[in-house]
């Protein structure tokens, strides 16, 4: 009894961590879109600063390929140990002869498998 407590709070605090960094995540995703704007902006002084839209071009797509990275690791992080509620049904859908046999549209069938 006492493991699936501390289990539980194994898991608890996980996901508390997991959704933090994913909320990190998320922050340095807009901060390098946000950059990926400014680069390309093709001001005077960002020409001046790169020495030339070419080079801030090759800056702009690796910013942007951070940006996507990130905003990738913020999804899977936001998502570690959330429920969902398809689980039941999806199981029962992949490997539930019974269902099958009544058909995988039958909403009744569907209805009986969240009881």
């Amino acid at each position: 009894m006492s493991l699936d407590r501390n289990l539980g709070g194994v898991l608890k605090t996980m996901a508390t961590t997991s959704s933090a960094l994913g909320e990190a995540f998320r922050s340095l995703a807009v901060w390098f879109f946000m950059w990926t704007l400014v680069i390309m902006s093709s001001t005077r002084w960002i020409e001046a600063l790169f020495a030339g839209l070419d080079r801030a071009a090759i800056w702009h797509r690796g910013v942007a390929i951070l940006g996507t990275v990130s905003l990738a690791l913020h999804a899977l992080f936001t998502e570690i140990g959330k429920e969902t509620t398809l689980g039941k049904p999806l199981a029962t859908l992949g490997g539930n002869r019974h269902l099958r046999a009544r058909g995988v549209g039958d909403a009744t069938a569907v209805a009986e498998l969240s009881t």
